[in-house]
């Protein structure tokens, strides 16, 4: 169910967001996935150094983007939450950091914890889980059924 979730929450980033397939990458990891950089051999022309500088140039815009949509998705996975979900992640003591920041995958990770286990208390894990799961997935389900272009 959650994998499901996340599969729709990657289809709704992917069309919505310049790049959107790497936010998809780092919902499906859960953590941000970055981009290795390429090495400049210490003997080299002026033609790969331009390549090289072309390619990082490439790289960093990118990490760019990512950041900023990862900041964006913070505001969608928090409208995303019911009420009492949205209560209990803002009630939560590192909420206040991960706001600040605008650490989507923190909150991601915070929201997980909550629905599967109750928070603290992890009594009834299975049954948080199927909650957690049906609300999440029917709440994207009704985000993106409201973009018909999506």
């Amino acid at each position: 169910m959650y994998l499901r979730t996340i599969e729709r929450l990657g289809l709704y980033v992917s069309t919505q967001f310049k790049n959107g397939a790497n936010v998809k990458m780092c919902l499906k990891k859960e953590k941000i996935i970055r981009t290795p950089y390429p090495d400049l051999a210490d003997e080299h022309t002026a033609h790969e150094k331009r390549i090289w500088e072309v390619k990082m140039t490439k790289i960093l815009r990118t990490e760019c983007i990512l950041e900023v949509n990862l900041c964006n998705l913070f505001a969608v996975l928090m409208s995303l939450c019911d009420s009492k979900t949205k209560h209990q992640v803002e009630s939560s003591p590192e909420f206040n950091e991960l706001e600040e920041t605008l650490d989507s995958m923190g909150l991601l990770a915070l929201i997980k914890k909550l629905v599967y286990t109750g928070g603290a208390n992890n009594k009834n894990v299975q049954h948080n889980k199927a909650i957690g799961n049906y609300e999440t997935d029917d709440a994207i389900s009704r985000k993106i059924s409201r973009h018909p272009g999506v």
